[in-house]
């Protein structure tokens, strides 16, 4: 008969990794879209009397099964799934304290029916949170006194709270421009405002919001929360992050969109424009920089949405090849490309270093799955012996020795190139751009548009000197003439 509690360790025992068992234990799933946390997420489940509770921010909402890449009832192949497709469209978007207090109401929940918890998904800062919460959502309390929003990490995933249309009616200039809103907070946090790019909307917005909301800088609120005390998990953790190497996913993203658009992206982008449409019509705003409305998908298919709402008499299917059309697919899979390098960073920069001041970096497994025909018969098996030596408190491997790919990613997270990425505004008086890390501004002083861009002006000053050199000595010659004629006379 299967122990009622099996995956809770005895009370007391402690592991060279500083992680007390008298937590209970969650297994939990990350890495970047592409990279098959769904299916692994299954396959563990299937394997240890699991159930999965989803940690990515858009598969919170209802029905849009193409745009949030969720995962159908037939591939859940019976495992219970938690928290998927539970917000309406209708409804407004879930802080992160909402998320992370209804995921620990079901992580306990499994505990009671003797399961083990999974925790699958993409937006790394809820994993994160539900992790080393005490600190981060302590933090979080102060950003809007209660009104529990996102920090800016995890806006760079791409979903933050509401509340932004009431602010814009209490604090107009957030309805401003993205260049109007730097400039205002420029004057209330010069820091920050050096931080976000100007036109950077959704940032710059964002931390303008907080300014005017707690009449504090939002610099040195982000501060205190890089000082919070992160060294506390809530659960005995085993963390399974799932990487490929840059190129080869960066093509199998490419070709995931082109299977988007062949099962139903552009119908899909077009039903939530017409419910958005009709929200509008019935006079209830909504809210475009929040939730589902800036999924990857969506935004990136307006331009073709608008036009097949004016038009509404062209077959969509001749749509669908327009350069219309065209040009939103390219927008969408640099979207996602970009998105997974976002997703991976965090990751990288902000829980792994979490997981390292709790002295739990041994709990974190980067598994390759760059070669996706080997995906069940190499990565699978080698996350299962990983979660039953976790289970079975036996010894852990070196997280840098299971591939090559591990051990390059984790000799970053230990030592990293801090100043690579650091926020550092530059602008550039050739190019008249503005590049906000040091990494950036290498790469552009190094490119050749720059240079181009450089040999131009050069060019261009040679000439105006060659114009006003040429210029003097005509006037001088002609000063001359003109002294000459006048000794003649």
């Amino acid at each position: 008969m299967r122990d009622p509690r099996p995956f809770i360790s005895a009370k007391g025992a402690t592991t060279t990794t500083g992680t007390n068992h008298e937590n209970p234990r969650v297994l939990f799933i990350l890495g970047p879209t592409g990279t098959g946390k769904s299916s692994l997420a299954v396959s563990l489940a299937k394997r240890f009397n699991g159930e999965i509770i989803n940690a990515d921010a858009i598969q919170l909402y209802q029905g849009l099964p193409i745009i949030t890449n969720k995962i159908s009832v037939e591939e859940q192949q019976g495992i219970p799934h938690h928290l998927l497709g539970v917000i309406g469209l209708e409804e407004e978007a879930w802080t992160v304290h909402r998320y992370v207090r209804e995921a620990r109401r079901v992580i306990g929940e499994v505990h009671e029916r003797g399961r083990l918890p999974v925790v699958c998904g993409g937006t790394g800062y809820y994993s994160h949170a539900i992790l080393c919460g005490g600190a981060l959502l302590a933090q979080e309390e102060k950003i809007d006194g209660g009104e529990e929003e996102e920090s800016s990490e995890a806006e760079v995933d791409g979903h933050a709270g509401g509340g932004i249309e009431e602010a814009k009616k209490r604090w107009p200039i957030l309805a401003a421009s993205s260049e109007e809103m730097h400039a205002a907070l420029k004057r209330l946090d010069p820091d920050m405002a050096d931080t976000w790019h100007p036109k950077d909307y959704r940032r710059v917005q964002r931390s303008l919001e907080i300014c005017l909301r707690t009449g504090r800088k939002v610099s040195e609120i982000y501060q205190e929360q890089k000082e919070a005390d992160d060294t506390t998990l809530n659960y005995d953790p085993l963390l399974l992050w799932l990487q490929a190497e840059d190129g080869v996913l960066k093509a199998r993203l490419d070709a995931r969109v082109h299977d988007m658009v062949k099962n139903g992206l552009f119908e899909e982008a077009l039903t939530l424009a017409q419910f958005e449409a009709s929200q509008t019509a019935r006079g209830r705003a909504v809210d475009k920089t929040r939730g589902i409305w800036v999924s990857i998908g969506y935004k990136e298919t307006q331009n073709w949405t608008t036009a097949q709402l004016a038009r509404s008499d062209e077959p969509i299917e001749t749509a669908k090849q327009s350069p219309l059309a065209q040009s939103c697919i390219e927008a969408v899979q640099a979207g996602t490309r970009q998105y997974a390098k976002r997703q991976e960073r965090y990751i990288r920069v902000s829980f792994a270093k979490s997981l390292q001041r709790a002295c739990s970096s041994e709990r974190l497994f980067l598994l390759d799955g760059t070669d996706l025909s080997k995906f069940h018969s190499d990565l699978v098996p080698e996350a299962a012996q990983l979660t039953q030596a976790w289970l079975s408190d036996d010894a852990l491997p070196d997280p840098s020795s299971l591939s090559s790919l591990a051990a390059e990613t984790f000799a970053k997270v230990r030592g990293g190139s801090p100043q690579r990425s650091m926020r550092v505004k530059h602008f550039c008086e050739v190019c008249k751009r503005t590049l906000m890390t040091e990494h950036e501004w290498e790469v552009h002083m190094n490119g050749r548009g720059h240079k181009r861009a450089v040999a131009g002006r050069k060019k261009h000053e040679a000439a105006l000197q060659y114009i006003e050199k040429r210029g003097r000595r005509e006037a001088s010659e002609v000063r001359v003439e003109s002294e000459g004629e006048s000794i003649m006379l």
